[in-house]
């Protein structure tokens, strides 16, 4: 509802934009990569990421999206290994557990299409802010070295953190009122110690009034 009554207000403050205002529902789909800055993301691998959301245009070079999103990151074996210090050999390693990330985001986006509105492709690049949820399960190794059995651990770690994106993507119509987006963005979450690196890719739908 806030997102709504923003829109109209940035609407009515445009010269000319009133007209050229619309509004569209997305939902779309993808994978997420981690990218390195805190340890535990060197034991993480790719995973799904899903976004839903509703485009407002301003004006036909902007819009602006209200976007929830979620990412799930499994566990990288070899990864997770290298940020416990394990000197590993396969058959050492007795058995480990946890080891994923689901994050949770909320957002506002600002689009910028450099060509004019009525193109059947139209590239554009964004800017984003939002609220993330992070919540990772810590991993539990036990593994045996020269007769004994060792254990070894990556912590569990969660927050709520602000977040912010930058990324560029390509709309391509499909019909009067149906725009296919394909869209990857560089995202960091800000945590008090580190921050959080990913590069989600998704293929969005977005069906417009």
């Amino acid at each position: 509802m806030r997102f709504a009554i923003a829109c109209l207000m940035l609407s009515a403050t445009v010269p000319g934009s009133a007209a050229a205002t619309r509004w569209s529902v997305i939902a779309g789909g993808g994978v997420g990569f981690p990218a390195s800055s805190s340890s535990f993301q060197e034991g993480l691998s790719a995973g799904p990421h899903a976004t839903a959301g509703v485009i407002c245009r301003l004006t036909p070079l902007l819009s602006l999206v209200g976007r929830g999103s979620y990412s799930h990151y499994p566990r990288d074996d070899e990864g997770t290994l290298l940020v416990a210090g394990i000197d590993k050999h396969p058959l050492r390693i007795l058995d480990m557990t946890g080891g994923t990330m689901d994050v949770w985001e909320g957002s506002i986006d600002l689009r910028f299409y450099p060509t004019q509105a009525g193109s059947s492709v139209r590239p554009y690049v964004a800017g984003a802010a939002g609220v993330a949820t992070h919540r990772y399960e810590g991993v539990e190794i036990a593994y045996a070295y020269a007769g004994h059995t060792w254990p070894a651990t990556i912590p569990a770690d969660d927050g709520t953190e602000a977040s912010i994106a930058a990324g560029a993507g390509v709309s391509f119509a499909t019909g009067s009122r149906l725009v296919l987006d394909v869209e990857a963005r560089l995202q960091v979450l800000w945590r008090q110690d580190s921050a959080l690196w990913s590069v989600p890719l998704w293929l969005e739908v977005s069906l417009g009034w």
